[in-house]
């Protein structure tokens, strides 16, 4: 942004990720494209889109391990139930 290589309307965009990762990417995408903030929203809209099933999927599994250590703790069977 001091550059001026990218707007502040830019950073404001990414300065709602936390994925350092994901922050690179997309700045070298708005500079190898020229992306406008508009086209930079929807690439992040549509990378969130995509995170929380990423990390659903891990808490299933977390909840199942537990689920299994429970069992084997109170010798019986249980069912966890999550909410998101």
């Amino acid at each position: 942004i001091s550059s001026g290589k990218l707007s502040s309307a830019h950073g404001r965009s990414l300065a709602g990720l936390s994925d350092e990762k994901q922050i690179k990417a997309l700045v070298q995408k708005i500079l190898n494209q020229n992306l406008s903030v508009r086209e930079l929203e929807k690439n992040i809209g549509a990378a969130k889109q995509k995170s929380p099933n990423k990390n659903k999927k891990k808490l299933e599994i977390e909840l199942e391990d537990f689920n299994v250590k429970l069992q084997q703790k109170l010798g019986t069977k249980t069912c966890i139930k999550g909410s998101s």
